[in-house]
């Protein structure tokens, strides 16, 4: 029989982890089970770093392997030396939820396999109907389902308590900066007044009826939040980055767009444009033509070109 799913190397990391970082021990317990073990060894570890840690006792190397000797459970992980390879064997708490999203994922294909084999073994009951095999694997298979879903595909959410101890601090930083926008500036002083501006972490829709000026907005927003030292990604799903970058000159450098077309710039017109390259070259902005991506695939660029950023710069 094939071997069920497993990831040794990811139950060693888990525990590493936990032996180099015991921040982590309340996450770990909070996710996994021993059953998330595969393998008899990591699953005794694992239960005694959990039993160490909710009887307050320090959860170190030379305590989990004293304790473990007392309770006749030392030989059966391999002996203290297997301990101290653990502790040893990749010690890289940055990869601790990889390891943890592995050690779930398998855990869920073991209870797949297992729920099949049961479901298999009762096709070879005479007893048992068609219908009522049926109806017990879509039942097994949806609670598998509502399981999975309740522990690892969760997302993230704050107690309110939480949520208002940070709007009161975001209160009384602004009252300490009254004349300062919280974020960054749209360029039209009513929309700031009553939005606050640009702020990280807030969605702004622009909607309206064809040519409206939709368009024109967000691009009028886009130049203002670059011009006060802010970052922006320009998806474009009408037309090329090249012609976003000639409206982008023709609006900062007051440039005549039929000029800049056809060719025939004045005199003001090349002052201008030279002007609104000088300034837009210092500008940290990116210009996407997208009109061949899916929203998929946009939103995919978005979330990735996001988790960059906020690498490259923590507080962005």
């Amino acid at each position: 029989m094939t071997s069920l799913p497993s990831n040794h190397e990811a139950e060693q990391g888990v525990l590493c982890c936990l032996l180099n970082d015991i921040r982590l021990i309340p996450v770990a317990l909070d996710k996994l089970t021993s059953d998330c073990f595969l393998h008899y060894q990591t699953q005794l570890v694992f239960d005694t770093i959990a039993y160490l840690h909710k009887r307050f006792i320090p959860v170190e190397v030379p305590t989990l392997i004293s304790h473990m000797r007392d309770n006749d459970l030392l030989e059966k992980v391999g002996g203290s030396a297997a301990i101290s390879e653990l502790y040893t064997y990749l010690p890289i708490p940055s990869q601790f939820n990889h390891y943890v999203d592995e050690l779930l994922e398998k855990y869920a294909l073991r209870q797949i396999v297992t729920a099949a084999i049961n479901i298999v073994e009762q096709t070879r009951d005479g007893d048992q109907k068609s219908a009522g095999i049926m109806d017990h694997a879509v039942s097994e298979f949806t609670r598998l389902s509502m399981s999975r879903l309740n522990t690892a595909d969760m997302l993230p959410c704050r107690k309110m308590s939480d949520v208002i101890n940070d709007v009161i601090d975001s209160a009384d930083q602004r009252a300490k900066t009254q004349d300062t926008l919280p974020g960054l500036s749209t360029g039209f002083p009513t929309i700031d007044r009553h939005t606050g501006g640009m702020q990280a972490g807030r969605l702004w829709v622009i909607a309206g009826e064809t040519s409206d000026g939709k368009s024109t907005l967000c691009q009028n927003m886009v130049e203002e939040a670059c011009e006060s030292g802010g970052s922006a990604v320009f998806y474009s799903y009408e037309m090329p980055d090249t012609e976003c970058a000639e409206r982008l000159i023709c609006s900062r450098g007051r440039v005549d767009n039929f000029e800049l077309m056809s060719g025939k710039l004045s005199q003001a017109g090349q002052i201008g444009m030279a002007r609104a390259v000088s300034d837009m070259s210092k500008w940290d902005l990116s210009l996407l033509d997208v009109s061949d991506a899916t929203i998929e695939q946009i939103c995919r660029d978005i979330t990735l070109r996001r988790n960059a950023q906020k690498k490259l710069n923590p507080k962005a």
